[in-house]
């Protein structure tokens, strides 16, 4: 005999949406004599896609929102390596 099942529905049935995720990075380096200066810009969810990344699946809440992805972000950044 096979052990019961701890949900009675297969979760699948209960999946979020699918995340469309696109991240962006580009960066310049340049020499400065004997050491190198890298300038870099990152953006992080580019398409500023919103979905549900996690919910409730108790009784009392259940399909609650938890959390969503984050929003679009953008950072600069140096490097310097000598």
């Amino acid at each position: 005999m096979s052990p019961a099942p701890f949900f009675v529905e297969n979760l699948d049935r209960h999946r979020s949406d699918n995340v469309a995720l696109l991240n962006l990075r580009v960066d310049k380096a340049f020499a400065i004599g004997k050491t190198k200066l890298t300038v870099m810009f990152d953006l992080d969810n580019a398409l500023n896609a919103n979905p549900i990344t996690n919910f409730n699946l108790l009784n009392d809440d259940f399909g609650r929102v938890i959390a969503v992805l984050d929003p679009r972000v953008a950072q600069v950044g140096l490097r310097l390596a000598f």
